[in-house]
């Protein structure tokens, strides 16, 4: 039985670490997982090399600023590049690129040379290239187009009306949004609901929807230049994506690099200012960068946070990325069968040390149960923890002038928040698992020693000899919390002293519930017994045979 016992032992290690080394889980992406998903498409160098290549130096020099950041090999040489795709072209620091549109308009005034790149938006501020735009433009036929042209009228609340002194910006921008239909920049659905809104816009009447669309557009055209104000309009399919976009870059200026080369390489912006809208995955999205664009659209079609793991088998990460979440369950069964193994291995070398049949059954239930606890342990404790949410409404010292009013108090229901998070929670119900094992061990041994046919005195002698068994609850408790704390402390798992106290807590729990409730009544039944089976019968102090 021993030999057994201790194969099935290190067959259970083998599995159990397998299992835990595949970087597949329920809760999180690992990064490696997560680059995986780029094998084989074109990453940030690659992209921006080719839009050098074909003329486009100005979103190229955004996604060279995004991979000197992310660390990727390459950059040197495509620094190298696009310096010469300048010199070469002096005209590509106006416009980012070459525009076969705008080379047809004539009269079109725009500086030579400058040391950066000019914003979009300040290519159609001036008025003399207002006026040659509006002409030039007047002979569209594209709806897009005519529908932007006709809405110069309407009447705005956050710009200065078009036909009144400082109304030049929103002339500019519908004239940018119209050159950007005109030269079939906008994604098709795009254009279309900006059709639609130009149309139903009145002159003298306000129109908020294409106001606001007017403002992020105003937004990425002083930010962007021409070309690469393009290259991000032909990935953004709505007005709603592109709010969503403009509002994170307002909110992070300084990654406009990065958030730029996600959105043109997921095609999918609205996912990305998803995920950078929560301050805890924006670090997912500088690891997706670092893979290819199959990479990026996984991070931001996903919903998984991004978590690193401890101990990982980066040979599997390919596989794991092919089959989802049938990786996950895979790991999950691996874990169910090493605890099944474990659980098999204890009861062959503490349950029937002698290889006995044992009265009462033969304890598969007892075993299944620790083979489920086991299980749940690796699971919970493989997976990632969640971060905790940044401290939020701290309060501050501030001085109210005469015409401010103090803010009025914040209700504590509009503070309160779950009493327990999930983990603690998930935690908890291992340790009480594990003491439910204990207890029903507990249980199968009294039973046992009850049913034998031997004396009362000798079965007494036996339950007595079962006393560490009996408290065995309480030192898994204290182990429970032991282990807890040291995790807490070297910082593996997130610290929660409800969590770890809660394990010594269930331990006295069982081990008073084992001795009150099981074990004295039994030892009582055994003493009578024996008293009464026995040659003398006790007399108040002392002892007097009895008569045979």
């Amino acid at each position: 039985m021993g030999v057994w016992a201790t194969v099935l032992a290190l067959l259970a290690l083998v599995v159990g670490a397998v299992a835990w080394a595949l970087p597949a889980r329920w809760g999180a992406v690992t990064p490696v997982v997560l680059r995986a998903h780029g094998a084989g498409t074109p990453g940030m160098v690659e992209t921006a090399s080719g839009w050098v290549a074909g003329g486009k130096p100005g979103p190229a020099a955004w996604m060279l600023a995004a991979s000197i950041r992310a660390g990727l090999m390459g950059t040197n040489e495509l620094s190298a590049r696009l310096t010469g795709s300048l010199i070469t072209q002096p005209g590509y620091r106006v416009l980012g690129g070459g525009d076969a549109l705008l080379g047809r308009v004539t009269g079109l005034r725009v500086p030579l040379l400058t040391n950066a790149m000019l914003s979009a938006f300040d290519l159609f501020l001036p008025t003399t290239n207002r006026a040659v735009l509006r002409e030039f433009l007047s002979s569209s036929r594209l709806p897009v187009t005519q529908g932007l042209l006709r809405a110069r009228g309407f009447a705005p609340k956050q710009f200065v009306a078009a036909d009144r002194a400082g109304g030049q910006p929103l002339e500019a921008v519908l004239l940018m949004a119209a050159t950007l239909g005109e030269s079939e920049s906008f994604h098709p659905d795009f254009a279309r609901e900006l059709a639609v809104l130009g149309a139903a816009a009145l002159d003298g009447q306000p129109a908020d929807e294409l106001e606001e669309v007017l403002l992020d557009l105003l937004m990425v055209g002083r930010r962007l230049d021409w070309t690469s104000v393009r290259e991000l309009l032909r990935v953004m399919p709505d007005r709603d994506a592109l709010r969503q976009w403009t509002t994170v870059v307002r909110g992070s200026p300084e990654e406009l690099a990065e958030l730029f080369s996600a959105a043109v390489l997921s095609q999918r912006p609205a996912g990305i200012a998803r995920r950078w809208s929560d301050p805890k995955e924006r670090e997912g999205l500088r690891v997706a960068l670092t893979g290819g664009s199959g990479s990026v659209r996984a991070f931001a079609e996903g919903k998984l946070p991004v978590r690193a793991a401890k101990w990982s088998l980066d040979e599997a990460a390919p596989w794991v990325a092919r089959m989802g979440w049938l990786g996950a369950l895979a790991r999950t069964g691996l874990m169910w069968f090493a605890g099944l193994i474990a659980a098999t291995a204890l009861r062959l070398l503490l349950w029937d040390p002698y290889g006995r049949k044992r009265q009462g059954g033969n304890g598969w239930g007892g075993s299944l149960i620790l083979a489920c606890s086991i299980a749940l342990f690796l699971n919970l404790a493989s997976e990632p923890i969640p971060s905790r949410n940044p401290i939020k409404n701290v309060p501050r010292v501030r001085l109210l002038t005469g015409a401010e009013t103090a803010p009025p108090p914040i209700s504590k229901s509009s503070k309160k928040g779950p009493i327990m998070e999930a983990t603690t929670i998930a935690t908890i119900v291992l340790f009480a698992v594990i003491q439910a094992t204990v207890y029903i061990i507990c249980r199968r041994k009294i039973s046992e020693i009850r049913s034998m046919s031997e004396p009362p005195g000798l079965r007494l002698r036996l339950m007595e000899n079962e006393e560490n068994l009996f408290d065995a609850g309480l030192y898994v408790g204290i182990a429970g919390t032991a282990a807890a704390l040291v995790l807490q402390v070297l910082q593996l798992v997130e610290a929660n002293l409800l969590a770890a106290y809660s394990s010594n807590l269930m331990g006295i729990v069982t081990v008073a519930l084992v001795k009150i409730r099981h074990v004295r009544p039994i030892k009582r039944e055994l003493i009578l017994e024996g008293s009464t089976g026995s040659h003398d019968v006790v007399v108040g102090t002392a002892a007097v045979p009895r008569e045979i």
